[in-house]
C-alpha cells in the first residue's frame, strides 16, 4: 500500500511540474520585436554619468559626435562618430585594422534596460595586434560594423549600435566603440 501511495504521490508531482511548464516558444518575429523594444526603452533612458543636462542616450550620445548617421528605419543601424580621423577614409577594397569595445543592451536585475560587457567578446584592445578584415569582402565583420568602418577614416573613433539583423543574429543588439588604427594604400 506504502509503495503504490509513494508512487501516485510520485505520479502526481510530475504531473503537476508538466502542468506548471511555463516556457514558450518565441517565434523570430517576436525575439526581434522584443529586441528592438528593448533597444528604444535603452535609447530612451538617461545615462547617469557625465549627463548634467539629463539627455536620453540616443540625445546625448548625438550631442558627444561630430557627426551621425540614423539607419534605424533601413537597418537598424546608428552610427556616432566622435572623433573624425586625420588618415584617408576607408573605402571597399582596403584593409582595415580596427579596435573595439563591444556591449550589450539587456536588463538588469531591476528589469531596467543597460549597457553590458559582452561576456564572450568584450575587446580587442588587450592585442597586440588589431583586428584586420578586407572592407566590402563581407567575411569576419559584422555587417553593421562594416557598414560603420565603411563611413569611417584612419585614426578615426566611433559608437555604432548594430541589431542583430546587421550583427550576429542573435536577437542582441550589441554596441561597439571603434577605432581605426590601420589602413592599406590600395
Amino acid at each position: 500500500m506504502i509503495k503504490i501511495l509513494t508512487k501516485l504521490v510520485g505520479l502526481l508531482v510530475l504531473v503537476l511540474a508538466i502542468s506548471c511548464e511555463t516556457d514558450t516558444v518565441l517565434s523570430s518575429r517576436q525575439r526581434l520585436a522584443i529586441e528592438q523594444e528593448l533597444l528604444q526603452e535603452f535609447l530612451e533612458s538617461v545615462p547617469d554619468s557625465n549627463n548634467p543636462a539629463g539627455l536620453n542616450y540616443k540625445d546625448f550620445w548625438t550631442l558627444e559626435a561630430v557627426d551621425t548617421i540614423d539607419k534605424s528605419l533601413e537597418t537598424g543601424l546608428i552610427y556616432f562618430e566622435l572623433e573624425t580621423g586625420t588618415g584617408k577614409a576607408v573605402s571597399v577594397g582596403n584593409q582595415v585594422g580596427y579596435r573595439y569595445n563591444r556591449y550589450v543592451i539587456a536588463r538588469d536585475s531591476l528589469d531596467q534596460p543597460g549597457l553590458f560587457w559582452h561576456s564572450s567578446d568584450p575587446s580587442n584592445y588587450g592585442y597586440v595586434d588589431p583586428d584586420v578584415f578586407v572592407a566590402g569582402s563581407g567575411s569576419g565583420v559584422y555587417s553593421g560594423v562594416e557598414q560603420a568602418i565603411l563611413n569611417m577614416r584612419k585614426g578615426g573613433k566611433s559608437k555604432v549600435i548594430v541589431p542583430s539583423t546587421v550583427g550576429d543574429g542573435t536577437y542582441v543588439t550589441s554596441i561597439f566603440d571603434i577605432e581605426i588604427t590601420y589602413l592599406s594604400d590600395n
